[in-house]
């Protein structure tokens, strides 16, 4: 058993990731210019893995052309003792993220509005 520090422990490791946003990422090894990708985990908050079919390709080109994929994702929903299906469209990854300002060297800052 692997001893955790302070309570932390890896989820994962690979060689590149594709972070969109949080909770939204996709870890993969292998070179996307020769297209040798194996996908370790793509992640997606509010989006089942299994159903949306979504590959480490699909992060890769949302964050070169800025672009949003939309699922549908099936919640169930009780209203007044009634339980009902509800489809909902979402925004699966995503290149759009309103919390984080990209500075002109490549980093990321906190969005705080008036500074």
């Amino acid at each position: 058993e692997e001893k955790k520090l302070m309570s932390i422990t890896t989820e994962s490791q690979g060689e590149n990731i594709v972070c969109l946003a949080p909770k939204c990422y996709s870890l993969y090894n292998g070179n996307e210019q020769n297209e040798d990708i194996v996908s370790l985990v793509n992640r997606m908050k509010g989006v089942s893995e299994k159903k949306a079919n979504l590959t480490t390709n699909d992060y890769i080109q949302c964050l070169k052309d800025r672009c949003n994929i939309n699922e549908i994702t099936n919640n169930q929903q009780m209203k007044t003792g009634v339980m009902s299906m509800i489809n909902m469209e979402k925004s699966a990854p995503t290149g759009v993220h309103s919390k984080m300002v990209l500075l002109s060297n490549g980093c990321c800052a906190s969005f705080i509005y008036g500074i």
